[in-house]
């Protein structure tokens, strides 16, 4: 974009400088033939001012000698001369200027036809990457809802796993110390029966807060994968409405 900016304003910039130079070339072809024209009629005696009356000049033709008549001759001739080389420079002169002119009005279109190709880049290249835009977005949430997913599925097999061990690792010992309850129970030793069946009471107890904890666990994991589900569905949703916009535009 700064690129294409740079080029317009070089574009701009080169425009005003042929249209000085087309200003500036119109005026020097004019001082030349006036200056050409002044230095003649001074060379030749004759003043830079000339009016002239065809009666009179009639007239004088009249009553002229043929010498005088012949040097007069030839001035008029010279006078259509420089007429006709006069009327032919600005013939080419203002042939020029419209060719000039032609030429500018052609660079201001062209100048303008850049600016309107620029605008339209600039608003395709923005559409461009707000498209790209959505579409990472989308991409990072669903690779976040896998990477998610898979999290919330290791995370249900190790509380059953868990609990299977759990229950594998508490069984024997339970036996183990039943028996011995039993023939400590013979021996009559009834405060340690009581005070061993307090520790079961509290092993039971504290099982059951762990496995209530892993519970809540798993219910909070699917409950952020539910709400991440719906926040996928959402962000889906937009970006289709989004894509569908800009295939309208």
């Amino acid at each position: 974009m700064k690129v294409s900016f740079q080029n317009l304003k070089s574009q701009i910039k080169t425009g005003l400088f042929e249209a000085e130079d087309v200003f500036e070339s119109l005026a020097i072809p004019l001082m030349k033939l006036v200056g050409l024209k002044t230095e003649e009629m001074v060379d030749e005696g004759r003043s830079s001012t000339i009016l002239m009356d065809p009666t009179k000049d009639q007239v004088l033709k009249l009553r002229v000698p043929a010498r005088d008549k012949h040097q007069l001759l030839r001035l008029e001739s010279e006078d259509e001369s420089y007429n006709y080389r006069a009327t032919k420079a600005c013939k080419e002169l203002i042939e020029k200027q419209h060719l000039q002119l032609q030429q500018l009005v052609y660079l201001l279109r062209k100048i303008e036809a850049n600016k309107a190709i620029f605008f339209l880049t600039s608003v395709h290249q923005k559409s461009q990457t707000e498209e790209t835009a959505h579409i990472v977005t989308l991409k990072l949430f669903r690779t976040t809802f896998e990477h998610v997913g898979s999290a919330l599925c290791s995370v249900e097999g190790g509380v059953e796993d868990l609990m299977h061990e759990l229950a594998e690792n508490m069984c024997p010992p339970m036996v183990e110390y039943v028996n011995g309850l039993k023939t400590k129970l013979a021996a009559g030793t009834m405060i340690r029966l009581t005070s061993a069946v307090e520790k079961m009471e509290r092993v039971v107890k504290n099982s059951r807060l762990e496995l209530e904890e892993a519970r809540k666990k798993v219910r909070m994991e699917e409950k952020r994968k539910s709400e991440a589900l719906i926040k996928l569905k959402e962000v889906e949703e937009k970006g289709k409405a989004m894509k569908d916009f800009v295939g309208h535009l």
